[in-house]
C-alpha cells in the first residue's frame, strides 16, 4: 500500500473516513499544501479579474 501511495521511511500518511464510511490513505506534500493556499490568496484577492477573464 504504501509503494502504491509512493511514499518512503519518514513520509507522514494521512488516513480520513469517506462518505461511503471507508478509509482513505492519502501522502499530501506539505510544499505542494503550502503553495495551493498561496494560490487560494491570490485567487481571492483577484477574484473580479478572474471572473471577467471566464
Amino acid at each position: 500500500m504504501l509503494a502504491v501511495l509512493g511514499v518512503t521511511e519518514g513520509d507522514t500518511v494521512y488516513v480520513t473516513q469517506s462518505d461511503d464510511n471507508g478509509l482513505k490513505n492519502h501522502a499530501h506534500d506539505p510544499a505542494v499544501l503550502e503553495v495551493l493556499a498561496v494560490a487560494e490568496v491570490v485567487m481571492d484577492e483577484n477574484q473580479t479579474l478572474l471572473q471577467g477573464l471566464s
